[in-house]
């Protein structure tokens, strides 16, 4: 292979490099984006748990009046037999409001399992952990942060993903120039990950991968971890409002913005894709070879 072509390849590679990263980083930081959002809303794991215990308490609480109902019963009964305050042989027995205060539950072990079930949601939901950069924030703030950290990313996939656009025109011009396009065309194509290119083994066209779409596919996880985000936060309003409405506008507004912004940078990122998918495309390298009329007779 000339020098001068092998230089241009390993340029093209450095740029599809810089482009998978960028595409990587955006995911990752999607799935913890989106797993601080599945910890924080309010239909929860911990906050389902609290409300259990909560519920527990209310129905072996003798001086409550109104009775338990058999739906509730049951739910507790569950709770109680997970947590190992009655087994399941006992936990089968119970039917009724009577037959759960008749168990004589350790209240105290039950409000110390409620407070350290508290302490938990404060600790862990209410204070977010930042990944890799050893520092937490308030899960209200966990939208403007996460925005702000997909903006980011998405304006480096998107600047990321031009610069490797150009650089397969510029390869592509010299290749052709050179008369060694077949060549650099296959070495190209075998340092891509996400963009999907189909490299034919007998000489023949094949039909495009459904898996082409792929990089789309991908880019829709920000957006879609954002917007769940957005709507967390406008559906418990009353309570920002409560704690600070000033902060609470900032927040939503902010979130709808960058939701508008990266929506803009996705699209971008999109057809940056498709250009360098056609840029990739095996007939602008390749020319078919010319027909050979046939003789007559």
């Amino acid at each position: 292979m000339d020098v001068s072509l092998e230089k241009y390849v390993d340029a093209a590679g450095e740029a599809s490099k810089r482009s998978r990263w960028a595409l990587l980083a955006l995911i990752v930081a999607s799935i913890f984006g989106l797993a601080s959002y599945l910890s924080a809303r309010p239909q929860a794991w911990p906050w389902d748990r609290l409300r259990a215990l909560n519920l527990a308490h209310r129905c072996l609480d003798e001086t409550t009046v109104e009775p338990c109902s058999d739906a509730e019963v049951k739910r507790v009964v569950a709770v109680l037999a997970r947590w190992q305050y009655i087994d399941k042989v006992v936990a089968a027995r119970v039917t009724s409001s009577d037959d759960l205060r008749a168990l004589r539950v350790d209240a105290d072990q039950l409000d110390h399992h409620i407070e350290h079930q508290r302490d938990v949601i404060m600790d862990h939901t209410a204070l977010q952990q930042a990944p890799f950069l050893g520092f937490s924030f308030d899960v209200n703030d966990l939208g403007i942060i996460a925005t702000l950290t997909f903006l980011s990313l998405l304006m480096v996939l998107f600047l990321s993903l031009r610069r490797e656009t150009q650089n397969l025109q510029i390869i592509r011009a010299f290749a052709i120039k050179h008369a060694c396009a077949q060549e650099a065309w296959e070495l190209i194509c075998m340092r891509q990950v996400f963009t999907i290119v189909d490299v034919p083994q007998d000489g023949t066209e094949k039909r495009p991968s459904p898996l082409r779409h792929l990089n789309a596919v991908l880019l829709v996880l920000p957006l879609f971890v954002e917007f769940s985000i957005l709507k967390m936060d406008v559906g418990t309003m009353d309570i920002g409002q409560a704690l600070s409405s000033s902060g609470t506008a900032v927040t939503v507004w902010s979130e709808i913005l960058g939701l508008i912004f990266s929506a803009v940078l996705v699209g971008g990122s999109v057809l940056q894709q498709r250009s360098l998918r056609s840029q990739l495309a095996r007939g602008r390298w390749i020319a078919p070879a010319p027909s050979t009329p046939s003789g007559g007779g």
